[in-house]
């Protein structure tokens, strides 16, 4: 039990530092302040948690199976439609347009993917 307490931890961290690099990089896409940062992260794991799911299966019934083809985009709009959600929904982050949401969820993938492949070598 204390092992996934400890695992969800770090991935909240590793997601919160993700869209604080975001926002230090893309013009556009602004948090608050760093405790606005575990904010937003928290609200973002929660909304794709519900939202993802959803928005998968809506794609895959209006491209009639087509999105099961091309699986790493599917899940980049899903990441960048929640971003937008995050934006509308919580006053600690502003994204401003869509090009910003599209750069902020290319950073959050590739920080994400670094630190939690960083992360997986040590612990």
């Amino acid at each position: 039990m204390i092992g996934n307490i400890a695992h969800l931890l770090i991935e909240w961290v590793v997601l919160t530092i993700a869209f604080l690099a975001a926002a230090a990089v893309v013009p556009g896409f602004d948090i608050k302040d760093a405790k606005s940062g575990f904010w937003v992260s928290a609200t973002f794991a929660i909304l794709n948690l519900f939202i993802a799911p959803l928005l998968t299966l809506i794609f895959g019934a209006f491209t009639l199976g087509l999105a099961c083809l091309l699986p790493g985009v599917l899940r980049f709009i899903i990441l960048v439609i929640v971003i937008k959600a995050v934006d509308a929904v919580s006053d600690s982050l502003k994204v401003k347009g869509l090009f910003p949401a599209v750069l902020a969820a290319i950073v959050l993938s590739v920080v994400a993917a670094a630190l939690e492949y960083g992360l997986g070598q040590v612990l």
